[in-house]
């Protein structure tokens, strides 16, 4: 795990940039019986792009709906709750797990509760940056200033 932010959001953009090229090179196996037992992976990067596209579409209906009505709508505050539930299960078994074998694990309490707001936010923003570099050309300052394309070639 990355030690800052930037360096969090360049491990997500190197995950985002392979896990799409290898979803775009290897999209053929759906039709190759032999490599079925395969397709979970793939099935997975597909639903985590997904799922990075929508967050956008759902955070433009919330805020629109908070704007034009003055508060965000019932099924934005029940997708929330329904995150935050998931992502409490999980920390709390997870916890449960790493305490068998390591007895400070509560220090991470804290900070536990914040990684998935991070992830939420750098995950998609990464996968978004992948795919304007990708689909538009758009090259970071310092690729333009030596020449090279950072991504996709």
């Amino acid at each position: 795990m990355p030690e800052k932010i930037s360096g969090l959001f360049k491990q997500r953009l190197r995950w985002a940039q392979g896990g799409a090229e290898v979803l775009l090179h290897n999209l053929n196996l759906i039709f190759k019986p032999k490599d079925w037992p395969l397709l979970p992976l793939l099935l997975e990067q597909l639903v985590s792009t997904t799922w990075c596209l929508l967050w956008y579409v759902s955070l433009f209906i919330f805020i629109k709906s908070w704007i034009v009505m003055g508060y965000p709508n019932r099924i934005s505050i029940a997708m929330g709750a329904l995150l935050v539930a998931t992502c409490l299960v999980q920390f709390m078994t997870a916890l449960y797990e790493i305490k068998k074998v390591d007895d400070t694990a509560t220090r991470y309490l804290y900070w536990g509760g914040w990684y998935p707001i991070f992830y939420w936010i750098i995950n998609p923003v990464t996968t978004q940056c992948w795919l304007c570099q990708k689909q538009f050309g758009v090259l970071s300052l310092r690729s333009k200033l030596l020449g090279q394309v950072q991504i996709g070639e």
